[in-house]
């Protein structure tokens, strides 16, 4: 069952990254969030691994991947590390799919790379534009009071806290994946990595990848929680104007991570985006 396997590692300019694969086929790459992990992507791998090599990575820091302590976790590092990831995998013009913070990755990698042309573009609730953070965010960017928040609350009882502000319906919560995001902060140096990636959450030159979303030129599809808390709907509209030709799909009674709330309608989405592609995509 897709989820109870060992995860695979490969090692990209000195990081270790771990990985789960499943199926055959055209590749399918999936990128979590901030504080979750491959786990997040298990229900969708499942139902697109019959036709698609589905392939879920731990961005470093996270899920079962390495937690250096001496690393810059940002948007651009994390962006590179993908960039290797995809190589070292010979995953050869992927279509990459990528949720919150790592759909932010995505849109990064493709500014970073603009010779790479994945076959296309899933963004799911992505960090694209300039917003107040959560407010957990917000704590863990305080200096300090970052540190001082995940050393007093229990991580399990952290992790729930923010999945129950994410979620539009947290009683679909599950226990297992509660304990696979606690374990990684729990793990040497989870608690560091995620202080150090709230640190520098937003790139560095954050104008310069607002405009970089007009140049590309791959199919893209926008999947939305209409009841995203974190990342209000309305940014996929404003998101749909700047990449051209983009399609949008807006999921009704969902919040911020619908892969999880409601996997089979993202797999179905993205099942029927990726069979609109010419053949020739594939």
């Amino acid at each position: 069952m897709v989820g109870d396997r060992e995860a695979a590692t490969v090692v990209v300019d000195g990081v270790r990254l771990a990985y789960e694969e499943w199926g055959m086929g055209p590749p399918l790459l999936f990128v979590h969030g901030f504080g979750t992990s491959s786990h997040s992507w298990r229900a969708v791998m499942a139902a697109l691994a019959d036709s698609h090599r589905t392939v879920a990575v731990d961005l470093m820091g996270f899920g079962r991947s390495e937690k250096p302590l001496r690393q810059l976790y940002t948007m651009e590092r994390q962006a590179a590390l993908l960039r290797g990831f995809i190589t070292q995998l010979d995953l050869a013009d992927p279509v990459l799919v990528g949720h919150s913070y790592g759909g932010g990755v995505c849109l990064m990698l493709l500014r970073l790379n603009r010779d790479f042309n994945p076959r296309s573009l899933v963004l799911v609730d992505p960090v694209c534009y300039p917003q107040k953070l959560p407010l957990f965010l917000r704590l863990l960017r305080t200096p300090a009071l970052g540190p001082l928040l995940l050393n007093a609350l229990p991580v399990e009882k952290a992790v729930r806290m923010g999945l129950q502000r994410a979620y539009y319906r947290p009683l679909v919560i599950r226990n297992d994946t509660v304990a696979a995001y606690a374990a990684a902060l729990r793990a040497p140096g989870g608690k560091q990595a995620a202080i150090a990636t709230a640190a520098h959450f937003f790139p560095q030159d954050l104008q310069g990848m607002l405009r970089s979303y007009k140049q590309i030129k791959c199919p893209t599809l926008i999947i939305w929680g209409e009841r995203d808390p974190l990342i209000p709907v309305l940014t996929a509209k404003r998101l749909l104007t700047d990449i051209a030709g983009a399609r949008v799909k807006v999921l009704e009674g969902t919040g911020h991570v619908p892969q999880e709330e409601v996997p089979q309608r993202v797999s179905q989405a993205i099942s029927e985006f990726l069979s609109m592609l010419p053949k020739n995509k594939f």
